[in-house]
């Protein structure tokens, strides 16, 4: 089993704590690759979230009915945060305090 996580180590090492697990340990590979395939579809951030999210509650799955809406909430407020980070950035920029 391969799976390309791109370079993102931190969901690596989060999904292969999940895989880890006693519950995790006893699924088949086909249901393994099926949800680390899930995951892609997110950004890896959030996949990271679930990953913990999921180890933390030992759950046997990763991608609920509420997942969607969940990340759609996510990537609202992320680009919220992305948008005043750009902000203060550019303040920063302008008063010669960062490059």
């Amino acid at each position: 089993m391969c799976l390309d996580f791109g370079f993102h180590s931190e969901l690596i090492e989060a999904f292969t704590q999940l895989c880890l697990t006693k519950k995790w340990l006893k699924k088949p590979i086909s249901a393994i690759e099926r949800s680390a395939k899930s995951l892609l579809r997110f950004d890896y951030r959030f996949a990271v979230q679930l990953c913990r999210v999921s180890f933390n509650n030992d759950y046997q799955g990763l991608v609920f009915v509420s997942t969607e809406s969940e990340y759609q909430k996510w990537l609202k407020q992320n680009r919220n945060a992305d948008t005043k980070v750009r902000e203060l950035e550019s303040k920063l920029a302008k008063r010669g305090i960062i490059q």
